[in-house]
């Protein structure tokens, strides 16, 4: 059980004929709060209520009791008289004598151990219940020399019709007697005292006042006026002022009042100081209080519009709703504190309990739900729509807040739109974001120019400016990273400080967290990527596991479990999936290189090298080298074929080349593995050309080689115009073809037949030369013959 409870008390008493029907309770409210004064709010309470007669000590003429709830502001009502009954008798009670005064004990926790709050004097009996006590009274009790009764009126059977009390009057109608009945009237003479004129008619059905706007006579002419006087007999309050001008109904309301017209005053000192406003309309307890020259106002509910001097045409609907106005003007204050602390702002429409309480010189702002920008001062042009909306705003200008909290901590910030529940929650500085869905930028503190579109995108984000996040959770631990594009759901969930990023497709790049200049399009695309940047992947999972850097894959489940690979690009559906660290690939083509782990391959063609594991490899058409599991190979080929069945074949490490096919060139129908149409020109090197069975022409030195004589050969040359063992030019172009290894035979036969000519000729001059020495001898001799004789 708490120390002790604070309650704060109002009473509600409602005008009722004195003829009617008199109510045996009338109405009582609270405010319950706790000894530190906080709210109990929807909890069941037990009260006690008892009322004492004299003082606060007197003794009990009635005591009851009840159980109630109260509401979501602690507030609870209930009537006197009406509760569960324990002690004295309520109807009985004579409120018109002595003071009387309410004790009130409370059970916290809604039982019957009730605790003694306080005791507070009754300052106004409900006047019904006065009347009704008044009506049951006989003349002798109401007139009796032990009373304070001022004045009595007796009908002509003796019996009291009226009284007057120092605190009061009372009218008895009897309703038995003949003619008109339960009635009241009040009349009056004209200035030539002729004809009487009624001006205050009572009846059981209505109560009706006369006002004679053409009197003569001097003062106030045209209106109807209750005045008081306090206990001493002293001075005048106006409790009532009709005219056909205005209407002030309260203690001293419109009590300054010189030249205004067409206002309608109600309330203890409502329109107290208007002097010279017009068309205003104030109800409630110091309404507008303080309006001198306001014109077009209505103020209706406690203290609303106290302040206001000269603003004009302003709505403030709720208990010290636009309190401290004093020269703003078209401004529309709804609920309770609403526009507090207004002053000179203007054009603004506040709806809601506790909306804009601190706004000062705020223009043109509209804020609905409860405290919703209750701490801007001079923001502009926002509009907070809901619950606790924009609640720290204090300059921010030119905001939609949409939702629940949304903007709650929003400070300076400006020309943002957050719409959603807790949408920029956290948000204080930054500016031009747009915040769609619940939660949608709720860690943003001083990150501008984003759009978060979904609930929880870009969540996380503090000072990351310049992305771009729709769908759910996407963007959603981004803190500071910025210019990034995240469109799907979950896509860049992970990312936290990673820029210049395109990730489109649901939980594309999700992992990813600090990664730079990464373009992923697709479903699952990079899922579980975390640094990996400058990659373009493009297709469902494609690079799904890979962390390695300046990639592109593109296609279905393409490269998916590549891990720490770079510089590789990757062109169709599972196209190099299970690499896992191969660098500088190129495959092109469903499936190429699937298992391929290798690095610095070039694979086209659907299944090119699928399986292949080597490296530096360049394979070229459907399914080629796809089992080689070689390095430095080159595979030209529409199928499977190994290197000696491949349309061509290569080894880069021996830089061979391998065709297995015929070979044309200048045709496209070749008959051999080489044909050439046209000219061939060789410059260097040698030329090599054995086909078939080797032969050579060393059969010329064979014994039964039949050589013909130089003469034979010489004259056959000269009459055929070619050698004999070589073909003629006739020949060579009447064959198919030029038989490269015949012509060589063809030469070396004749060239080695003239060997055997340049032999025969030697031995001929070696021959001749002997005979030559010999007849040179033999002239020697002749010579020396003849010189001795």
């Amino acid at each position: 059980m708490k120390n002790s409870l604070l309650i704060v008390l109002a009473f509600s008493i409602f005008p009722i004929s004195i003829l009617a029907q008199a109510p045996n309770s009338f109405n009582y409210q609270a405010v319950i709060r706790d000894n530190s004064n906080q709210l109990l709010v929807n909890q069941d309470v037990g009260i006690k209520l008892s009322v004492i007669d004299g003082s606060s000590s007197g003794p009990v003429l009635y005591s009851e009791t009840h159980s109630e709830t109260t509401n979501a502001y602690g507030i609870l009502n209930l009537k006197v008289g009406d509760g569960i009954y324990v002690s004295g008798d309520f109807n009985t009670i004579t409120w018109g004598a002595d003071e009387k005064f309410l004790k009130i004990e409370i059970d916290e926790s809604g039982g019957s151990s009730y605790t003694f709050i306080g005791t507070v004097q009754l300052l106004s009996v409900p006047y019904a219940l006065y009347a009704n006590s008044a009506s049951n009274l006989g003349a002798e009790n109401i007139y009796s020399p032990l009373s304070d009764t001022l004045f009595v009126v007796k009908d002509h059977d003796g019996n009291v019709v009226f009284a007057v009390f120092p605190d009061g009057a009372a009218v008895y109608v009897n309703e038995t007697a003949k003619g008109k009945v339960g009635g009241f009237a009040v009349s009056g003479r004209s200035p030539s005292k002729a004809v009487e004129e009624e001006y205050l008619v009572v009846t059981p059905d209505s109560t009706r006042i006369y006002v004679n706007d053409t009197s003569i006579t001097k003062g106030k002419v045209g209106g109807f006026a209750v005045s008081g006087r306090s206990p001493s007999k002293g001075t005048v309050s106006s409790l009532m002022d009709l005219t056909k001008e205005n209407y002030f109904i309260g203690h001293e309301a419109g009590k300054s009042n010189t030249s205004g017209l067409y206002n309608s005053f109600i309330g203890y000192k409502s329109g107290y100081t208007n002097s010279i406003g017009e068309r205003n309309t104030f109800l409630g307890y110091y309404s507008g209080y303080s309006n001198y020259e306001g014109y077009g106002n209505i103020f209706i509910g406690d203290s609303a519009g106290y302040a206001n001097e000269n603003g004009n045409d302003n709505i403030f609907i709720g208990n010290t709703a636009g309190r401290s106005n004093i020269s703003g003007y078209r401004n529309v204050f709804l609920g309770n504190q609403s526009g507090y602390r207004n002053i000179t702002g203007r054009y603004n429409v506040f709806i809601g309990d506790k909306t804009g309480v601190q706004n000062t010189s705020g223009q043109q702002n509209v804020i609905i739900g409860a405290t919703s920008g209750y701490f801007n001062t001079i923001g502009y042009r926002n509009v907070f729509v809901g619950n606790w909306c924009g609640y720290y705003n204090t300059i921010g200008s030119d905001n939609i807040f949409l939702g629940n909290q949304a903007g709650w901590n929003n400070t300076v910030g400006s020309s943002n739109i957050f719409v959603g529940t807790l949408s920029g929650f956290t948000n204080t500085t930054a500016e031009n974001n747009i915040f769609l869905g619940n939660s949608s930028g709720y860690s943003n503190e001083t990150g501008s120019e984003n759009i978060f579109i979904g609930k929880e995108s870009g969540f996380s984000n503090i000072d990351g400016t310049l992305n771009v996040c729709i769908g759910f959770q996407s963007g959603y631990s981004l803190t500071s990273g910025s210019y990034n594009s995240y469109l799907g759901f979950w896509a860049g969930r992970g990312n936290t400080t990673g820029t210049y990023n395109t990730f489109i497709g649901a939980q594309a790049g999700m992992y990813n967290t600090e990664s730079i200049n990464n373009v992923f399009i697709g479903s699952y695309v990079a899922a579980e990527d975390t640094i990996g940047s400058e990659n373009t992947y493009v297709g469902a999972a494609a690079g799904r596991y890979s962390t390695g850097n300046n990639n592109t894959f593109i296609g279905s489940i393409c490269a998916e479990s590549v891990l720490n690979s770079h510089h590789n690009v990757f062109v169709g559906g599972f196209t190099g999936r299970m690499n896992l660290e191969g660098n500088f690939n190129v495959l092109i083509g469903h499936s190429a290189g699937y298992w391929t782990d290798g690095s610095k391959n070039t694979f086209l063609g659907h299944a090119a090298g699928a399986n292949a594991l080597g490296s530096n490899n360049v394979f070229v058409g459907f399914t080629a080298g796809i089992d080689d599991d070689g390095s430095n190979r080159l595979y030209i080929e529409n199928s499977n074929a190994d290197s000696t069945e491949s349309l061509i074949f290569g080894n880069f490490l021996n830089n061979k080349l391998v065709f297995n096919a015929d070979v044309g060139i200048g045709t496209v129908t070749p008959s051999e593995r080489l044909e050439v149409v046209g000219n061939i020109r060789t410059i260097g090197g040698s030329f090599i050309a054995d086909g078939g069975t080797l032969t050579v022409p060393d059969y010329v030195f064979e014994p039964d080689y039949k050589l013909e004589s130089i003469e034979e050969h010489a004259e056959f040359m000269w009459n055929n115009k070619h050698l004999p063992a070589v073909s003629s030019a006739s020949d060579i172009k009447n064959s198919d073809g030029y038989n490269i290894s015949e012509r060589r035979e063809q030469m070396l036969e004749e060239l080695e037949k003239a060997h055997i000519y340049i032999e025969q000729l030697n031995n001929q001059i070696k021959s001749l030369e002997q005979k030559n020495n010999e007849l040179q001898l033999r002239m020697e001799q002749i010579e020396i013959l003849l010189l001795t004789k």
